[in-house]
């Protein structure tokens, strides 16, 4: 037996408005903008394949519509600054830091005995890369 599926209520919300305004307008009018930039946001967050199949939306387009909103919200993105204090480490004592960046890129730095005075230099070379 299949299973019904319960949509997120954001996307069974947008489905209701949806409907409204397909039974108030002529099948030849296109979908207002307004209304697909709403569905491109539904699914990046939860798929495109659940969200046009809800909507009764195009895939395709759809699809088109999400990676396009997804590359202007990238480019006007900046990085985030996260301040980490400094403590004196115990001697012997060994600490690992793992930078990542939004491209995949990856930075390993093992310091031993609190040996810091290179790490400043590192972490802004590798986040200088990435920009």
């Amino acid at each position: 037996m299949k299973r019904e599926a319960t949509l997120p209520v954001e996307v069974e919300e947008l489905r209701q408005r949806l409907n409204t305004w397909r039974e108030q307008t002529d099948r030849e009018k296109r979908l207002p903008e307004s209304l697909w930039e709403e569905a491109a946001v539904l699914a990046r967050n939860h798929g495109v394949s659940l969200v046009a199949v809800a909507l009764s939306l195009s895939y395709t387009a759809l699809k088109l519509r999400a990676a396009a909103s997804t590359k202007s919200l990238a480019v006007t993105t900046q990085p985030t600054f996260v301040e980490v204090g400094m403590v004196a480490a115990a001697v012997g004592s060994e600490c690992l830091v793992e930078l990542r960046d939004g491209s995949n890129g990856q930075m390993n730095i093992r310091l031993d005995g609190g040996a810091t005075g290179a790490l400043l230099a590192l972490t802004q070379a590798f986040w200088r890369r990435s920009l």
